[in-house]
């Protein structure tokens, strides 16, 4: 069986292929899908460190993304209790940090939550890349 990790790359390249004509992929040669390839791999894990687990008290979770580096959380909006809610994040290496809900939307299934621990250094969180939203176009490809 598959590692977890070239599982959820491979289902990654799979709803790719499904939301793109299926003859860009036929006419483009076996390089430059090794080198697609390659360049999701390496953006999975340049993320990988901001991914989070986000635990509510009394039983319910879900994930997000640390998207600063002074702890703002970015989720879906199911996930989050009320704004003022205690959450717990969980790191990638498995730190457990108190946060709070700040709000969210639920027309777009949105969240933020900001990591409040006092053990965490100001500043000292990993954070995932977020692109400018000025140099984007809708139906540019988004990870």
């Amino acid at each position: 069986m598959p590692a977890p990790h070239r599982l959820a790359h491979v289902c990654l390249i799979l709803a790719l292929a499904a939301l793109s004509p299926w003859h860009a992929f036929a006419a483009e040669p076996a390089e430059d899908l090794t080198a697609f390839s390659e360049h999701l791999t390496s953006v999975a894990d340049r993320c990988r460190a901001a991914t989070v687990g986000i635990v509510i008290p009394g039983g319910s979770m879900g994930s997000g993304v640390i998207i600063d580096s002074e702890g703002l959380v970015l989720t879906a909006a199911h996930v989050l209790p009320e704004v003022g809610g205690e959450v717990i994040v969980v790191t990638a290496d498995g730190r457990q940090l108190q946060a709070v809900a700040l709000g969210v939307n639920r027309g777009v299934d949105s969240g933020m939550a900001r990591i409040t621990d006092p053990h965490t250094d100001p500043g000292a969180l990993t954070a995932a890349p977020v692109a400018d939203a000025d140099t984007m176009w809708e139906g540019d490809w988004c990870i």
